[in-house]
């Protein structure tokens, strides 16, 4: 079976489960073939090799999506870094930087190859996607980016209507001597206290959604979730408080016939 030569680097670059305990990694594809069962049932298991057991201290997974073909059915066997030169230089780097193409290059022993020897190839393990991501353009162009707008509409048309919906009351109080200043104020306490409750209920189910997702920048998701949010709480005192301006005392009559 194949058999490649790695540091101790290496499975963490592949993702790979191991106890750190020093052996081989296998394949998972190998690891069913061989019985290799999971690693926690029996720390000794192992491989027999024509030189004896080899102990096997984790798997990886390597699945046909694109990726360079060679790694899905093999072993892994860890050696030292400081043992002599590797055919390969692995790096995972997330996002992509176009520096590591130039740095990886550092990698290279001046000399080392044979004289009619192919030039060395940086290339991506899996270009199906592409070999470039511009997160920056991805995050512009994403469909929530108009959510806060949408949410300034939304919370302005809900405070404006749901102050229209009372204005046979308002316009009943301004009757009995309630000023203007006075009922736009107390209008906007209300829809204040609206929105500060409807915040508190939102935070923890965005905060839910954002650990959900699994992503390592939770903060930015929370950010990014609370926006909406934050947007949506002011503009609904604003409606509210324009909905107020535009009841008059003078309409009572006719608010009361359509009621």
């Amino acid at each position: 079976m194949p058999t490649k030569e790695i540091t101790n680097g290496l499975p963490s670059v592949l993702g790979a489960q191991v106890r750190g305990d020093g052996g081989m990694v296998v394949s998972d594809e190998l690891a069913k073939e061989l019985n290799v069962g999971p690693l926690a049932v029996d720390r000794n298991q192992g491989i027999a090799t024509a030189h004896g057991t080899a102990k096997v201290d984790g798997t990886y997974d390597y699945p046909a999506d694109g990726r360079r073909a060679g790694f899905a059915y093999g072993l892994l066997s860890p050696v030292p870094a400081g043992g002599g030169a590797f055919d390969e230089c692995w790096v995972r780097s997330w996002p992509p930087s176009p520096e590591m193409r130039m740095l990886i290059r550092l990698s290279l022993i001046p000399g080392a190859g044979e004289p009619n020897a192919d030039p060395p190839v940086v290339s991506q393990l899996n270009t199906r996607k592409g070999t470039e991501f511009d997160g920056a353009a991805r995050f512009e162009q994403r469909v929530t980016r108009f959510g806060a707008m949408a949410a300034l509409a939304v919370g302005m048309v809900l405070g404006y209507f749901s102050v229209r919906s009372r204005r046979l009351e308002l316009a009943s109080a301004k009757h009995s001597g309630v000023t203007a200043a006075t009922q736009r104020l107390q209008v906007g306490i209300e829809h204040a206290v609206v929105a500060l409750m409807a915040w508190i209920l939102a935070m923890p189910m965005i905060i839910y959604a954002a650990r959900s997702a699994g992503l390592p920048d939770l903060p930015v998701m929370v950010v990014l979730g609370t926006k909406p949010v934050l947007v949506a709480a002011p503009a609904f005192i604003i409606g509210a408080i324009a909905g107020a301006a535009t009841i008059r005392e003078k309409q009572l009559f006719r608010y009361f016939s359509n009621r």
